[in-house]
């Protein structure tokens, strides 16, 4: 029998999520560009990466949907969004995380899970002071990242001539 060489099980680079995958939710002409400078804070967030936040910020797409959307696993998804969620925790608030429990505290805030895992995280906070402290910290990032995004001022409300409006209400 021959034997073989034990392959290398270092997991390969994850697939490009293209920016273009989804159809964002949000108003045309969402405040995309101020997002810019925001991820330029968390150093080497990829563009894509960047859209992920987006999409789950400003769109309020959850990760599975984006999952779906991207022809990807969800757990993909989740890992980096959760990722660049503690990378620009890092660089915003100065308190480095990593790891599953704390990628899942940083969705929760950010509203990008499924219900059933947002229920699973809540009862796993309910009974947990200290991740409660460390959620809230990621409730004040996304906060914080709602802040740094520019406004976009409404379209002006056309207004019908007062020979319109008098006839309207008589």
């Amino acid at each position: 029998m021959k034997t073989t060489k034990p392959t290398n099980t270092t997991r390969a680079s994850a697939p490009a999520l293209a920016p273009s995958a989804w159809t964002p939710a949000g108003p045309t002409g969402a405040p995309r560009g101020a997002f810019a400078a925001v991820a330029a804070l968390a150093g080497p967030l990829g563009r894509a990466d960047q859209r992920l936040l987006e999409a789950a910020l400003l769109d309020g797409h959850r990760c599975s949907e984006l999952a779906r959307a991207l022809g990807v696993e969800a757990a993909e998804v989740r890992r980096r969004l959760g990722a660049a969620m503690l990378a620009l925790h890092a660089a915003l608030i100065g308190e480095p995380a990593h790891g599953p429990v704390a990628s899942l505290l940083a969705l929760r805030a950010l509203d990008a899970l499924d219900p059933d895992e947002a229920a699973l995280v809540d009862a796993i906070l309910a009974h947990d002071p200290a991740l409660q402290r460390i959620h809230a910290g990621y409730c004040e990032l996304v906060g914080e990242l709602c802040l740094l995004v520019a406004r976009v001022a409404p379209p002006p409300c056309p207004m019908p001539p007062d020979d319109a409006v008098d006839a309207a209400v008589n």
